[in-house]
């Protein structure tokens, strides 16, 4: 997958990706992969080009000075095994990582800056295309009692986000948006029928998946 550097997502897009905690989880749960080889399974993928992941907020710190961008695309080359990111596991917890940058070679390594990355996302077909059981209706995922419900504010942002970017989008694509949004709170199919539009139910057809969304213009 080819990858345009310095690629900014629209916040229509940048919605429906996954945070990082619930990119393992999808692997882990449609899987059976221990956190280790799912998480291991993704940086591979990352550096290969085969994912494509973006921040809500990157700041590049250097002798020149600071530089901020929002829903920024993280080049693939961040995510090389040899790569020194700091630190190690925060990234799957909090969805925030930085990389020292270097110059010079062999003894004369110096750091010349770093960048940081915070609210990390990865592109959802990405991370479903590793899966190795199809997708099962969001009709058919049981409900984690653990969760609070995401409060009426909260779901009519997102809402009006989500009708934006992909209108006559299925019930389904809607709620996978949502969950990937508010991984730890809980909205009942009730409360989502009364925020969208009138739509069918099920899995969506092909021209309304994520994988074919509408493109920004960057693209």
């Amino acid at each position: 997958m080819a990858e345009k550097r310095g690629f900014q997502l629209s916040k229509e897009e940048f919605v429906t990706w996954l945070q990082p905690r619930s990119a393992v989880a999808l692997l882990t749960q449609r899987n059976g992969w221990p956190k280790s080889d799912a998480v291991r399974a993704i940086i591979t993928r990352l550096s290969a080009h085969l994912i494509r992941a973006a921040a809500e907020y990157a700041v590049l710190t250097n002798r020149a000075g600071e530089d901020r961008k929002e829903r920024f695309q993280i080049p693939p080359k961040h995510w090389n095994p040899d790569s020194q990111w700091v630190p190690d596991a925060a990234l799957w917890e909090t969805g925030d990582i930085y990389f020292d940058l270097s110059e010079g070679s062999g003894y004369s390594v110096q750091v010349a800056g770093r960048v940081s990355y915070f609210g990390v996302r990865f592109e959802r077909a990405g991370i479903e295309a590793m899966c190795h059981t199809p997708d099962e209706p969001a009709e058919a995922e049981p409900v984690n009692s653990n969760r609070k419900p995401l409060s009426d504010a909260l779901l009519s942002d997102w809402a009006s986000l989500f009708n934006k970017a992909y209108p006559g989008g299925s019930e389904s694509l809607a709620a996978r948006s949502v969950a990937g949004m508010f991984p730890d709170k809980h909205v009942s199919r009730a409360r989502l029928r009364r925020v969208l539009p009138e739509r069918k139910r099920g899995r969506p057809h092909k021209s309304n998946d994520l994988e074919n969304a509408p493109k920004n213009d960057g693209e």
